[in-house]
C-alpha cells in the first residue's frame, strides 16, 4: 500500500480511510505485539501474523486463528450444542473439540461419539438403550450394540435387547417373547442341522432342541426352572436290553458310567460259600412306602419291595455307597449259595 497517497494522520478523513482499507485487505504484522499496537481494529478485520505464520479474524473481542502454518483451524468448542465445525442450516450438528485434544461429533445438539486424545485413545460412544443402541447400522437404527455402564455391553435387535455381557457374569440371554422361542442358535452350514436353546416361560423350562436337515425336531434336554432337574425326553424312545450303566452321585449330581468289565478290576478272588450264605441270611427284605419327591407324582404307586441300603451295608460293607447299594453284589452272593445247592 506504499503507492497510495495517505491523508494527514491527524485528519478525520485519515481515520475513515484507515478503517475502510482495513475492512478490505489483509493486514500483515511482524508479530502479535505489532498487530495489537496497530489501530484501528474493526470486527471482521483480517490479519496475518508473520512470526507465527497465522491468518486471523477479529470477532469484535478477540483474534481467532483461521489458518496456521498452512492448516485450516476451527475454533475449539466443548459445547455439543454449538460445535466449532458445523454446517449451514444445521448449526447444532458437526464437530467440536476439547482442550485435551479429544474430538466429538454432535447431531441436533446431542453428542453422538467421541474420539480420545493421546493417552486415552479409542472411540467413545454414549450408553444408548435397546431402541437406540450406541453402535448401529444405517438401515436398522434399532439394531446394534449398547453400553450400559459398569462394564456391561448389550446386543439389541429390532429394539429388543437379546444379549447382555456383564462384569460379574459371562453372558445373559433374553428370550424373544414370553412364549417358547429360541434364545441361542447353532447351525451347521454343511449338513443343515440346527441346535437351539429355547425358553418356555409357561412351564419354566430351558430346552435344548436338535433339528435335522429334514426339519424333524427333537427335545434333547430339558432343565426345569422349578427344581433344576434335567431330563432327556428323546431318550425315552431310545430303548436297549443292556444293563443300566449310569450312576448319579448324591453329593453333587455328577454323572458316572457304571461298568462291570474286568478291565477295571484288580485283586480278583472268589467268594466262599460260607461268606455268601452269611450275606444272604443277613439281608432284610422289606416292604415300604417311598417318601422320595419323584414318587409323590399323582397316579404313581409309592409302595415298593426291596432292601434298605444301610441294612445291606451292615452285612456287606463293600456293596454300600452314596446312599445306595449294589444289586450286583447281592446277585453274586445269591449265585454262590445256589451253586452250592447244585
Amino acid at each position: 500500500m506504499a503507492d497510495i497517497d495517505r491523508p494527514d494522520p491527524g485528519d478525520e478523513v485519515a481515520s475513515s480511510w484507515g478503517i475502510q482499507v482495513a475492512d478490505r485487505v489483509v493486514a500483515r504484522y511482524a508479530s502479535v505485539a505489532a498487530r495489537d499496537a496497530a489501530t484501528p481494529t474493526q470486527e471482521g478485520q483480517v490479519a496475518y501474523v508473520i512470526d507465527i505464520d497465522e491468518l486471523q479474524v477479529f470477532d469484535g473481542t478477540v483474534w481467532d486463528a483461521v489458518v496456521q502454518q498452512g492448516q485450516t483451524i476451527v475454533a475449539a468448542q466443548t459445547d455439543a450444542a454449538a460445535p466449532g465445525f458445523t454446517f449451514a442450516g444445521f448449526l447444532d450438528s458437526g464437530m467440536f473439540a476439547f482442550n485435551d485434544g479429544t474430538i466429538g461429533w454432535t447431531k441436533g445438539g446431542v453428542e453422538q461419539f467421541r474420539s480420545g486424545a493421546a493417552g486415552n485413545p479409542g472411540l467413545r460412544l454414549p450408553a444408548g438403550d435397546a431402541a437406540n443402541p450406541s453402535l448401529r447400522g444405517i438401515a436398522d437404527g434399532d439394531t446394534g450394540f449398547l453400553f450400559g455402564g459398569g462394564g456391561a455391553i448389550g446386543v439389541t435387535n429390532a429394539g429388543v435387547q437379546r444379549l447382555n455381557f456383564k462384569s460379574d457374569r459371562i453372558m445373559e440371554l433374553s428370550a424373544v417373547s414370553a412364549d417358547a422361542v429360541y434364545m441361542m442358535l447353532w447351525e451347521n452350514q454343511e449338513n443343515g442341522r440346527r441346535y437351539e436353546w429355547r425358553r418356555s416361560s409357561s412351564f419354566g423350562m430351558l430346552e435344548l432342541h436338535a433339528i435335522t436337515s429334514g426339519g424333524s425336531r427333537f427335545v434333547s434336554m430339558v432343565i426345569s426352572g422349578d427344581d433344576g432337574s434335567v431330563r432327556s425326553p428323546v431318550t425315552v424312545d431310545l430303548t436297549t436290553s443292556n444293563a443300566a450303566n449310569m450312576f448319579i452321585k448324591s453329593s453333587d449330581g455328577g454323572f458316572q458310567r457304571s461298568t462291570s468289565s474286568l478291565a477295571y478290576k484288580t485283586s480278583i478272588k472268589g467268594i466262599s460259600a460260607k461268606d455268601a450264605t452269611a450275606i444272604i441270611k443277613g439281608l432284610k427284605p422289606i416292604r415300604f412306602k417311598s417318601k422320595a419327591e419323584a414318587d409323590k407324582e399323582e397316579g404313581k404307586d409309592p409302595n415298593f419291595i426291596g432292601f434298605g441300603a444301610e441294612d445291606v451295608g451292615a452285612v456287606m460293607p463293600e456293596a454300600f455307597s452314596d446312599e445306595n447299594y449294589d444289586h450286583r453284589a447281592i446277585l453274586a452272593a445269591l449265585t454262590k449259595v445256589v451253586q452250592g445247592l447244585m
